[in-house]
């Protein structure tokens, strides 16, 4: 475990970024999705000043080695604290070349964890004066796995948290309760199955269809169920892509009784942010033009800790000339 210092009364902030997957080409000069995922990044991490920066995965196209580096590179440039998850396409290089990219930069927190559960289920903690006040918990949510349609067709279904992982997460909580901290986050690349019920419990379709509500429209009231009205964000793939099993992490979050936010990345198009059963559930906003880019979904999420825990989640945009939009589109 990591531990970072908070500041007494000054809030820290976690910027989260989300699938910048992008491929080797993409990093020549002159590559337009290179000069958006550099002044992307640079204008969030000027505006939000973070703490601490976390990434949810798909750090590069699969296979694309120099990607991965040359993005592991230009983070840990900014002399900033940072962790990641691996996304299913980071799990589908070798492992080694993950953790040499990874391991070899000055600022990076990763860690691989126990191997039997994946490669990077670790915690960042963080502490002010002697006192935990909040801890995140990295999860590897692998890769795509075989899974079986109703109809019982083989097909290969997105990656999950295995069971030994929900495991290691109760271990995990009960030991930081232990410690005094009870306040938790979970950091995933591929959402966890609970998101499908928190989005299907939480939009209002009926009065406002997923791809006609706005990122805008999504601040107000319109589109939110009762009780759901303080969610924000959209859900334009209109489907919440996670494994079709249930990972049983929705009870192991409730009876564990700290975590009360859980980011993923994964689905370009969807970054809301909804609170159901005292969970918010966090699609952070993917960062960059990489791979698939619904504009204008494109930033970060900012996290604040008070020195009570998470007391804040926020989506910060960065806009990209029309001219640009239009050329990619």
């Amino acid at each position: 475990m990591t531990i970072l210092q908070k500041q007494p009364n000054k809030d820290f902030i976690i910027l989260n970024l989300s699938d910048p997957q992008m491929n080797d080409e993409d990093w020549i000069d002159g590559s337009v999705n290179k000069d958006i995922l550099i002044n992307t990044v640079t204008t969030l991490i000027n505006r939000v000043n973070p703490d601490l920066i976390t990434i949810t995965g798909d750090l590069a196209e699969f296979g694309c080695i120099r990607s991965l580096y040359k993005f592991t590179e230009f983070i840990d440039s900014f002399n900033i604290p940072w962790a990641s998850v691996l996304g299913n396409h980071d799990n589908e290089f070798d492992i080694p070349v993950v953790l040499d990219a990874l391991n070899t930069k000055k600022h990076s927190l990763f860690e691989q964890g126990d191997p039997d559960l994946g490669c990077g289920n670790y915690v960042v903690a963080i502490k002010e004066n002697e006192k935990l006040i909040t801890a995140l918990l990295m999860m590897d949510t692998h890769d795509n796995i075989p899974g079986t349609r109703p109809n019982g067709e083989a097909f290969m279904d997105w990656g999950m948290l295995i069971p030994q992982q929900v495991e290691w997460y109760s271990n995990t909580v009960n030991e930081l309760k232990q410690k005094g901290c009870t306040d938790t986050a979970v950091f995933v690349h591929i959402p966890v199955f609970a998101y499908r019920e928190a989005m299907n419990s939480a939009y209002n379709i009926a009065e406002k269809p997923f791809l006609d509500t706005t990122v805008e429209d999504s601040y107000g009231t319109e589109c939110w169920n009762k009780g759901y009205e303080e969610s924000f964000g959209v859900c334009w793939n209109e489907w919440v892509a996670s494994n079709n099993a249930d990972d049983k992490m929705l009870d192991a979050m409730l009876n564990g009784g700290t975590t009360k936010h859980i980011v993923c990345g994964h689905d370009h198009d969807n970054n809301f942010v909804i609170k159901h059963k005292g969970i918010k559930y966090i699609y952070s906003t993917k960062t960059g033009a990489g791979h698939s880019w619904v504009y204008p979904l494109n930033g970060g999420t900012v996290l604040t800790v008070s020195s009570k825990g998470i007391a804040d989640v926020r989506h910060e945009y960065v806009t990209v000339d029309s001219d640009i939009v239009n050329k990619l589109s």
